[in-house]
């Protein structure tokens, strides 16, 4: 079990890679990013040390399940969370692949407005509410480049993004399925600390599978989540991993909470909380 991290790291250790794989991989989003994160994650020396203070709450943002967190509900059995992670990204690949779609991010306009921009197109779901100005979009290929347009005249920023599939949406109902067939038999146990489900924007609580199967196809509520932790007390979070996304993302949902990023040894040990 020891060894585990540092052989999911030598298999997906992209420096080995030439630059066309590495373009094949980067859009490979359902088989690689996500193991890939997880392997990150667990290279951090003493990050499970963030956990052992008083209040805190780890929440799961679009791919980015931390190992932790999945450790909690399978009571800590390594492999098993790295399964999970591996079958899911799996699922969500094979998804997109048989229904083909895109995505993409709306900024400077209001959640309320993509909604109703999202309307008017067929198969056009809003799935990422990342922040008060930025929303990101599920739709068909044929769909994307109108929704920019649509997006443009309304003085909003349309990006198409470099993803391989139309994620956290019903383009990923088959996936969602699989993961209900793949946890049935899964014994998990409920949360030791309180884990916000991007569903819901709440703690884990009740039937923990169907969230995590209803997750793979229904939209990130990562601005209701990081308010509802706000009206709960809590003033500092910390992303850990690769990348400050979500740091800069909880700025712009609220400029009076502190913020980290922990992304190797030296960022966690400059950590002043």
């Amino acid at each position: 079990m020891d060894e585990l991290p540092q052989r999911l790291d030598d298999l997906f250790d992209l420096r080995r890679l030439d630059a066309e794989v590495k373009e094949r991989m980067a859009h490979a989003f359902g088989v690689f990013q996500q193991p890939r994160l997880i392997v990150d994650d667990q290279r951090l020396d003493g990050v499970d040390d963030l956990g052992e203070r008083d209040g805190d709450r780890d929440v799961d943002h679009r791919e980015r399940v931390l190992l932790r967190q999945l450790q909690h509900v399978f009571g800590d059995p390594l492999e098993e969370a790295f399964r999970l992670v591996c079958k899911r990204g799996e699922l969500m690949d094979k998804a997109a692949k048989e229904n083909e779609g895109a995505m993409v991010a709306v900024m400077k306009l209001t959640p309320e407005k993509v909604e109703e921009l999202a309307k008017q197109f067929d198969s056009t779901y809003p799935v990422n509410y990342n922040s008060p100005a930025q929303t990101v979009v599920a739709t068909t290929k044929e769909n994307a480049d109108k929704l920019v347009e649509a997006v443009k005249a309304e003085k909003g920023k349309g990006v198409k993004l470099a993803v391989s599939g139309a994620f956290h949406s019903p383009f990923m109902r088959s996936a969602a399925e699989g993961l209900g067939e793949y946890l049935a038999d899964k014994e998990l146990k409920t949360p030791e600390i309180p884990i916000y489900s991007n569903v819901t924007a709440q703690p884990y609580s009740g039937d923990i599978k169907q969230l995590i199967k209803a997750q793979a196809e229904s939209p990130v509520q990562w601005q209701k989540t990081v308010e509802n932790l706000i009206a709960e007390g809590v003033d500092t979070f910390i992303e850990v991993g690769v990348g400050k996304t979500l740091a800069g993302l909880i700025k712009k949902i609220n400029k009076d909470v502190r913020v980290f990023n922990v992304e190797n040894s030296e960022t966690l040990e400059a950590l002043n909380i």
